[in-house]
């Protein structure tokens, strides 16, 4: 209970007469948890500091007094000397500064502290007392939230151009059927020698090689499903250089080596020209100058022990490029999804990573060699298939299979593809009825005698190929489709199909039409 009012004053509380008020003072900023220094104000040079600076930074009290603020700094712009005497400058005229610094630990490390900086003047000398605190936790939780938040946005700009890339390669490949459709039967009334075959031909090359071209959007778009095909190798290569040359610079030489008598391999040929396509802008985007990228492909074994592959038979595919190269922090982040060393705005950090994926879809593996100024190397091992060649993608051309008047419904929305497919199918000894819509579809199978074969457009105006399959089963159960779409299959739903049932890509030849048709009906 008190009783008078100096016990009021907590004497027990203040330093006792004759304790040393220097210690008790330094005992008091021991303790506390953020760190604490006094600089001097005409030189800036630290006078004293509180244990947990030591700690903090990682140097003893007798290495940092008489330094200066820059030495336990970036010691670059803004965090050097310069900016660090403009702070003080402000304190002095402003009042107490609190800011953001990037500090340096006695092992190099650099971390994120806050600074608060006040001016006085202690014993008479213009001193600047600063207090620091550790706040590198919580910046890198903030640039850890703001790399999410770029991630996300640049997915959302992905998705929303993907979607838009996906419906300009829909409408482009009917567009494309029409013109290579044409141009196939007319090359089949051009006889041999005619100077007119030649203006054909090239129309429907420049159809396939446009074909290919919205290939590429649907990759980019995500709409591509894997159809690993028994190919060879070369052809596959082939395939996609007329591409690859679109946008490798005139002054890089793109030379392919192809190998003698290659293992068959079961592969998507559409993924071997998206990692090709990927692995070649890398290597044109290294070159400085002029310069020379090599495709090479090689029958390979690997035998037991030997580190990191498995023991087998391999096709490999070489991509080989006289660039600039990359150094071991470089090579170990390579697959990583948006890790790219390009400048904001010239690379997603995608395109690798989707390289690594199609090759282990494809149940290969990949090794990558490179010295910064010696270029790139990446060899990608591509089992040997080793089933029945004959199962080969690479197609025997002979006679097309022919009709043998069955009746076939048509319903396809797009009228020059319309006319077309049924002009194909009625040559080829097909009985065609065309329509442009479903109910005029369901109306012809209600009221027409045997039909063999469904063929439809897989999204039309007033319903789909799928909801009309459903619909005209009911009056004939024993009906057999056949799908068609410019879209992916999986992006609209079908990537999978119950049976008797099967899906053909826009744009078609004249030669996939007949096949399809023909093995639908058998």
């Amino acid at each position: 209970m008190l009783t008078d009012g100096s016990q009021s004053r907590g004497e027990g509380c203040l330093p006792q007469k004759g304790e040393d008020g220097a210690a008790y003072l330094k005992a008091v900023l021991d303790s506390v948890q953020e760190a604490v220094l006094v600089h001097d104000g005409a030189t800036g040079c630290i006078l004293d500091v509180n244990d947990r600076m030591c700690e903090m930074y990682g140097h003893s009290r007798e290495e940092v007094l008489g330094r200066s603020a820059e030495w336990l700094s970036l010691g670059e712009a803004p965090y050097s000397e310069a900016e660090a005497r403009e702070w003080q400058r402000k304190a002095r005229v402003e009042g107490p500064q609190t800011f953001e610094w990037r500090a340096r630990h006695a092992d190099g490390r650099l971390f994120w502290v806050e600074v608060s900086v006040r001016h006085a003047l202690i014993g008479g000398a213009e001193r600047f007392v600063v207090v620091v605190r550790d706040i590198d936790g919580r910046m890198l939780a903030e640039d850890e939230r703001e790399k999410l938040h770029s991630q996300w946005l640049q997915f959302a700009k992905m998705e929303s151009i993907g979607q838009l890339a996906g419906g300009v390669a829909h409408d482009f490949n009917n567009t494309l059927g029409v013109i290579l459709g044409h141009a196939e039967m007319a090359l089949q009334k051009t006889p041999a020698g005619d100077p007119r075959r030649e203006d054909l031909e090239q129309i429907r090359r420049a159809a396939e090689h446009s074909a290919a071209v919205t290939r590429q959007l649907f990759t980019f778009a995500r709409q591509q499903v894997h159809n690993p095909k028994v190919v060879g190798l070369n052809e596959a290569v082939e395939g996609a250089l007329a591409i690859l040359r679109r946008f490798i610079r005139e002054n890089i030489e793109l030379d392919f080596r192809a190998g003698k008598g290659l293992w068959p391999v079961k592969v998507d040929p559409a993924q071997i020209e998206q990692v090709l396509a990927s692995l070649c802008a890398n290597s044109r985007d290294a070159i400085r100058g002029t310069g020379k990228i090599v495709i090479e492909t090689t029958n390979i074994t690997v035998c037991p022990g030997q580190a990191g592959k498995r023991p087998g038979d391999y096709v490999r595919l070489a991509v080989r490029d006289n660039g600039c190269g990359m150094e071991r922090e470089t090579l170990d982040r390579l697959f990583e999804p948006f890790f790219t060393t390009k400048a904001p705005g010239q690379g997603t950090g995608l395109g690798l990573s989707a390289v690594y994926g199609i090759i282990r879809q494809n149940d290969g593996f990949i090794e990558v060699e490179s010295t910064p100024g010696r270029g790139a190397s990446f060899d990608i091992y591509f089992p040997r298939w080793a089933g029945s060649v004959d199962e080969a993608a690479i197609r025997e051309k002979g006679e097309l299979p022919k009709g043998n008047g069955e009746t076939i419904l048509l319903a396809e929305d797009d009228a020059s593809v319309l006319r077309l497919a049924g002009k194909i199918l009625t040559q080829l000894g097909y009985r065609v009825l065309e329509v442009t819509d479903p109910e005029s579809a369901l109306a012809l199978a209600a009221g027409n005698g045997v039909i063999d074969l469904l063929v439809a457009d897989a999204v039309m105006p007033g319903g789909g190929g799928r909801e009309l399959a459903a619909r005209i089963r009911r009056l004939r159960p024993e009906i057999r489709v056949l799908y068609m779409s410019g879209y992916r299959p999986d992006s609209i739903g079908m990537e999978t199909l119950p049976e008797p049932a099967a899906f053909m890509q826009k744009p078609f030849t004249r030669e996939e039409l007949a096949r399809q048709v023909r093995a639908a009906l058998e």
